[in-house]
């Protein structure tokens, strides 16, 4: 009966009669280290002191008694030791060869199965295993847990979803799949909103649809929130591609061209004066240096 292992998020258990159990504290935090942390088992003294990192040894070794036991009661109520091996020495490991899912590893495993350049196109079937295990990060790694063991976990998991979301993105825009594209562009930002080239593949995408308002709006979101967040503008692509939209304009549904409107006009010339300036600001430099 396949033990499903939810790690994103709040940990949760799910058992093959579709029992649920949801550990919290130490013990689901003693349930990602023995499937997130390296090595297929660790010494009691370890995961004690991983748990307990400033407690009395002794203490700490009866306190992880009892969160095992309470693990097991969760893991194998039927079962005892399908999951939870102990080995000679003092050691635990987690069953890699039992009956389970668990959903951090399904997510590094669809990523293993494509190569890391984010231009390439997927295949069907590399697209739909990407689709799915997007749909299972649920949050972030052991949620609520801030012991320092699980920090580097937790970022390296969050670049891999990162990475995991930017390739459906380019994928489906190339495949002119677009709201979906869309889609997967603005599950990026809801991670990482300063994401410039995420803004920008937003724009090109609105804008080869026809939807050059859309365009303008992204732009203009995007602009607050580098000046907000990063105290800085646009970069000079980013300038270009905003200046194409406001010249290009779109095409209405009744096939009239529709014109900008003096707000955006000001914004572009706005733009063209930043470029100018910073162009001017890259000249005197270098005359600067060759003098």
């Amino acid at each position: 009966m396949t033990l499903q292992v939810a790690l994103f998020g709040s940990p949760r258990l799910i058992d093959g009669r579709g029992r649920v159990f949801e550990p919290t504290g130490v013990t689901s935090e003693l349930l990602g280290l023995l499937i997130v942390h390296p090595g297929e088992r660790a010494s009691r003294d370890h995961l004690a002191d991983c748990l307990w990192p400033d407690g009395d040894p002794d203490r700490n070794r009866k306190n992880l008694n009892t969160t095992l036991w309470r693990l097991r009661g969760m893991m194998e109520p039927d079962a005892r030791g399908a999951y939870l091996h102990s080995h000679p020495g003092g050691y635990i490991g987690f069953n890699r060869e039992a009956d389970y899912s668990c959903d951090v590893e399904e997510l590094e495993s669809a990523l293993s199965t494509v190569q890391t350049g984010n231009d390439q196109v997927l295949s069907d079937s590399q697209l739909d295993d990407l689709r799915r295990v997007a749909k299972l990060y649920r949050g972030d790694l052991l949620e609520g847990v801030m012991s320092e063991w699980v920090l580097p976990h937790r970022d390296r998991l969050a670049r891999a979803y990162q990475e995991c979301l930017l390739k459906l993105m380019k994928t489906t825009q190339l495949r002119d799949l677009t709201e979906e594209s869309v889609y997967w562009a603005e599950r990026i930002l809801d991670q990482d909103p300063v994401r410039e080239d995420v803004h920008r593949a937003l724009m090109e995408t609105y804008q080869h649809t026809g939807r050059r308002t859309l365009a303008l709006r992204q732009y203009g979101r995007m602009r607050k929130i580098l000046e907000s967040e990063l105290h800085t503008g646009p970069s000079r692509e980013t300038e270009a591609l905003y200046c194409k939209v406001i010249e290009q304009g779109t095409t209405n549904g009744d096939g009239g061209e529709q014109s900008p409107d003096l707000r955006e006009v000001l914004e572009m010339l706005s733009a063209i004066q930043r470029q100018l300036a910073e162009g001017m600001h890259l000249l005197a430099s270098h005359l600067t240096s060759r003098s």
